[in-house]
């Protein structure tokens, strides 16, 4: 993920180096702290642009959707800076965010460089998807996007050609949240395969729901590796079980405690329908 402040030249003329340097270093704190909200790193600092990582040097099955997440956390977290730079310095900062998903090379750099710095297309490309983004704008690449449509509201900006890439690169911009959180949740369009070796796992969980209906109080914990079927199993207990409610948390928002309970009512109330 590439992250770059707009029209920063023109900023820096209008300020004492010592101010224009704190108000770039309040930026970069800013999107820093976002970054490692959803389990990125902070690759580089370039001047007024940041370098980010998503599946290194932690790896998680949806990386490609936690950056995503992760440029509209940075606009969000932008517009509180916003209202202490504009109290403090008469300024508003926008960024501009491009996305590439690909295969890279980390390692020790030939210039005496400690860090661990990538290699690879992919960081080309983000670069130049960054050039192409509006104003507190994401774009993202083909790649990207097949690994998250489902989870996002997007404008088809058709295949482009990028400057000094031999290769033209199909472009989308990101506009919102599609309100997709659960992988699951993403395959009913395309169905998902039929549950198999589950059967008595199942029929205990109806049970201990029978027991709940007669009056009694009831909690199952399902614990497991990563993959081995917990949300399917519980998917599959909600569509034997009628008038269920489901909490859910997300690993996004674990700073919030009643991200679960809020989440609930949003959708309920229909909030994001009416901030959309």
């Amino acid at each position: 993920m590439f992250c770059d402040l707009v029209d920063s030249t023109r900023h820096a003329e209008q300020f004492d180096p010592e101010d224009w340097r704190e108000i770039v270093s309040n930026y970069h704190d800013t999107c820093e702290a976002v970054v490692r909200r959803f389990d990125g790193s902070v690759a580089e600092r370039l001047g007024d642009g940041m370098v980010c990582y998503f599946g290194w040097p932690v790896a998680h099955e949806n990386d490609a959707y936690r950056a995503v997440r992760t440029a509209f956390g940075v606009f969000d977290a932008m517009e509180t800076l916003n209202a202490q730079l504009e109290r403090r310095h008469t300024v508003r900062l926008q960024v501009r965010i491009g996305i590439d998903t690909g295969t890279v090379v980390i390692g020790e750099m030939s210039d005496g460089q400690k860090e661990d710095r990538a290699t690879g297309n992919a960081l080309n490309i983000a670069a130049r998807l960054q050039n192409m983004a509006p104003p507190d704008g994401v774009v993202i690449s083909g790649a990207t996007f097949d690994l998250v449509r489902a989870y996002i509201k997007y404008e088809d900006l058709g295949v482009q050609q990028l400057r000094n890439m031999a290769k033209a690169v199909h472009v989308y911009r990101v506009v919102s949240d599609s309100g997709i959180v659960d992988r699951l949740d993403a395959a009913d369009g395309r169905g998902v395969t039929p549950l198999i070796g589950r059967g008595d796992q199942l029929g205990t969980l109806l049970a201990l729901w029978d027991r709940t209906a007669a009056g009694q109080s009831q909690m199952a914990f399902i614990s497991g590796e990563p993959g081995i079927g917990k949300s399917r199993l519980v998917r599959d207990l909600r569509h034997h079980v009628s008038n269920s409610i489901e909490f859910r948390c997300s690993p996004y928002d674990s700073q919030s405690a009643l991200f679960p309970v809020i989440s609930r009512l949003q959708r309920l109330l229909g909030f994001d329908e009416l901030l959309d």
